[in-house]
Parts: C-alpha cells; structure tokens; sequence
C-alpha cells in the first residue's frame, strides 16, 4: 500500500489575504458591466482610492517550498503514475518553476478545485487553468481600475465654481474695459 506523506501547513499570512476594501460606488463600477468611457470620471479622492486599490490587489506569488507543499497535497489525493523517486523529484521541481508566476492564493483555490473535481493528477497547464478560475475576476477589476484611473488623469477637471467664475468675468472685463483700444 502507498505511503502517505504529511503536508505542511502553510502560513497564515497569505492565507488570510482578501482584496483591499473600497468605497461602495467604486467597488459596483469594478463590478459593472457598463463600459469604463460610460462611467462618471473618477475626482482625486476616488483615483486615490483605485490606486491604493490596485497597489494593494496583487497577492503575493507562491514561493518553491508551498508550491511543493500544494503539489505533496494533489499527489497524495489524486492517482498518479507510478514513477521512480528520480523522475518524481525532477517533476516537482518541473511543477516548482513552471507554477512560480501564479499567486499562492489562486494556486490554493486552483488546488482544492482539481482535487473535487479532477480525476487524476493534473498536469501544469490543468494546475493554471484551475488557478485562472479564481484570478479572473480579480484581474478584471484591476484592469478596470487602472482605466478608471487613466480617465481620471486625461478628463478629469476640477468641478464649475459660480463664485469663482464672476470673479474671473469680472478681472476679464475689467482689463478689457481699461484696454486703450476700448477708450
């Protein structure tokens, strides 16, 4: 009978990792389907409120030692082929470096999805497409945000003054009033 290995546990830093909260009406216009050119421009206290966002919104990436860990898991929950500990050992680092660019979080979630659903131990490209399930929508509203950001630096202006204006349209006619070719 097959040995069973003891997985790790992993830290509870990123395990515990969510996205960074926003202000309600930002939060329904990442998630909206209406085109960003349809959306009101953001004013300064809401682009810096998407750029804490989007600073904030990229989960750390899996290191070597918790891919292993993740993969220790999937093999200890899914047949695989009979191998020898030579080519097992050049698999996972294999696993290690092609899965090094997926964050732990997404691999996580990628993981515990093939292991309820996959038959056999998945491949690398099985590994990514899990995690992409999960990373999709956080990648969208980054996305969004960064647009809604780069409508804020090309159209945003500050709002109309009325105050301010009849000051302006009063030095304005005041100098052209004094101009010589007015007299």
């Amino acid at each position: 009978m097959g040995h069973l290995v003891k997985v790790q546990p992993q830290r509870t830093a990123v395990t515990n990792y969510c996205e960074p909260p926003l202000h309600a009406a930002l939060a329904a216009a990442l998630d909206s389907r209406i085109s960003v050119l349809e959306l009101k421009v953001p004013g300064p206290v809401g682009r810096a409120a998407l750029q804490a966002y989007v600073d904030a919104a990229r989960p750390p990436l899996a290191d070597e030692e918790e891919i292993d860990t993740i993969i220790s898991g999937l093999a200890v929950a899914l047949p695989r082929a009979k191998g020898d500990g030579a080519v097992a050992e050049a698999k996972l680092d294999i696993y290690a470096s092609a899965l090094a660019d997926i964050p732990l979080v997404d691999l996580r979630a990628g993981a515990d999805h093939l292991i309820n659903t996959a038959r056999f131990f998945p491949t690398v490209s099985e590994i990514r497409a899990a995690a992409a399930r999960t990373r999709g929508k956080r990648t969208a509203r980054i996305a969004r945000a960064e647009m809604m950001m780069l409508r804020h630096d090309r159209e945003w202006v500050p709002p109309y003054d009325a105050e301010h204006s009849a000051q302006v349209e009063a030095t304005v006619s005041d100098a052209l009033a004094s101009h010589p070719s007015k007299r």
